[in-house]
């Protein structure tokens, strides 16, 4: 199965796949379960190479899919990893980490070098909202992270300020007013712990009961709850090739409280609005004295240009409120975000957040603040902008090699994902369910609509598949298209 000859191991001939094709576990899932225990138990050495998943397929008399289907997963897994000009091999990193209860496999030789140990687990492929964590700048993190540690101060180890750190408020205002356009007063600046706990703390400090509350659509679920469970009357508004549609909402509730969009990079169909749309918000918000929530979420990353001037760098009424997060462009789990907040409002969100929770961790505030302060965050952005042009152009690629039929428009300038259009006729709910099974994480687009229109879609997050890994994965979710297709007497 596994061309190890050169590291001593046995060759492709010598190893027998015991596939059953009357089992009822998948024949892909047979493969996977394989090749996962040999690697782990040591059978096949670290670096040997897998034959092409099309010798794989002829070899074993099983479609190359189904061959797809278990590389995929175990290189979303860490235990495989594709090199350029070489193939796909076992991963290097697997030499000093083998189970205990293993240890009487045989030992394999291996040279890490300079390299990280691949992490246990990794998100699924084309999971959402999941950045390149592989890339995750930790040399220079952890030499800030070990100064700020070195000389903490009692008072960083306390509760901190209730606005976050200014420190990190300033370091933020000048990242925005050089980025997105945006003037800010750091006293204006709220640190919270994420973009789900911004949208919530607003909506609780600005709406009331029965409130109308304008809501991209498709739209942010997210959002949509939060507004649900505060009492407001969501108004789904439609969504165009030039985002949301202003007029649509002005028909369906002229004096509602608020509008949440997503402007730079709709969520989830990727499209930007327009110059004139955005104008027509703004007027909107201001003749109706309500407010706009401005999520930001990924903006950074603009492919084509640099990123668009901010809905807040438009507004000279004060009507905005900008939300950003560093989720998207450092890592999730740091769960560091925050709030710009117009003067008026500023003071009333304060206190409701006081009442109800401290700022996050302050010697995470103070590493994030030196990381942007001395250039960092700047660079890495820069870096990770040409890795994700990178993701998506090979996204793309794969897409039209393996679903030529469904090529359409597929808005992906900006951002970390992209959607990918299905006919009616093709089930995106059913396609999802499928794609699961084999191991991706593939989001149906229908799920985000919230007013009478649906369409149907995948939403695929591709920051966090590698560009080698792109054309197994992309196999692995045609394969799905192809079988819930066939099922509907639809050819893909």
């Amino acid at each position: 199965m596994i061309d190890s000859t050169h590291r001593g191991g046995a060759s492709v001939a010598e190893m027998l796949v015991p596939l059953d094709p009357e089992s009822p576990e998948p024949l892909h899932r047979q493969l996977y379960r394989f090749l996962k225990d040999g690697i782990l138990a040591g059978r096949f050495a670290p670096g040997s190479r897998l034959p092409s998943t099309r010798s794989l397929a002829k070899g074993l008399a099983v479609s190359r899919n189904t061959v797809l289907a278990a590389v995929g997963q175990l290189t979303a897994e860490g235990l495989l990893e594709g090199r350029v000009g070489s193939g796909t091999r076992v991963t290097d990193h697997l030499g000093k980490r083998r189970c205990p209860s293993r240890q009487h496999a045989p030992r394999q030789e291996t040279l890490l070098g300079d390299r990280k140990p691949a992490p246990p687990t990794l998100p699924r492929p084309f999971t959402l909202g999941v950045p390149a964590l592989d890339l995750f700048p930790t040399k220079q993190w952890a030499r800030i992270a070990g100064r700020r540690w070195r000389g903490v101060s009692p008072q960083a180890l306390s509760y901190g300020n209730r606005l976050g750190e200014l420190h990190l408020r300033q370091a933020i205002t000048e990242h925005v007013q050089r980025t997105r356009g945006i003037t800010a007063d750091p006293e204006h600046v709220l640190i919270v712990h994420g973009a789900q706990q911004a949208t919530d703390l607003v909506i609780r400090a600005i709406i009331s009961p029965d409130d109308d509350v304008w809501l991209e659509d498709p739209g942010y679920p997210e959002a949509a709850a939060a507004i649900q469970a505060n009492g407001g009357n969501l108004v789904p508004v439609p969504v165009d090739s030039e985002g949301m549609i202003v007029g649509q909402g002005l028909a369906l509730a002229p004096n509602a409280r608020v509008a949440y969009v997503t402007p730079s990079h709709q969520y989830p169909t990727g499209v930007t609005m327009t110059l004139e749309r955005r104008v027509d918000l703004l007027a909107w918000a201001s003749d109706a004295d309500a407010w706009i929530i401005e999520d930001d979420y990924d903006s950074e990353y603009r492919f084509r240009d640099r990123p668009l001037l901010a809905l807040r760098g438009l507004d000279d009424r004060d009507r905005v409120i900008y939300l950003g997060t560093f989720s998207k462009t450092i890592a999730p789990s740091l769960r560091l975000g925050y709030l710009i907040l117009p003067a008026a409002l500023a003071g009333q969100v304060h206190r409701l957040h006081a009442a109800t929770d401290h700022s996050p961790n302050t010697v995470d505030q103070l590493i994030l603040a030196d990381f942007i302060h001395e250039g960092h965050f700047a660079r890495h952005v820069h870096r990770m902008r040409q890795e994700y042009s990178r993701r998506r152009d090979a996204l793309i690629a794969s897409l039209r090699s393996e679903l030529p039929t469904l090529e359409g428009d597929l808005p992906s300038d900006t951002g970390l994902h992209l959607t990918l259009p299905l006919p009616t006729t093709l089930p995106d709910t059913e396609v999802v369910k499928r794609a699961a099974r084999a191991g991706l994480a593939v989001a149906p687009l229908s799920q985000y609509y919230r007013g009478e229109h649906h369409e149907n879609g995948v939403v695929l997050g591709f920051g966090c598949v590698p560009v080698e890994a792109m054309p197994m994965a992309v196999g692995v979710l045609a394969n799905a298209v192809r079988k819930v297709g066939a099922s509907k007497g639809v050819t893909c």
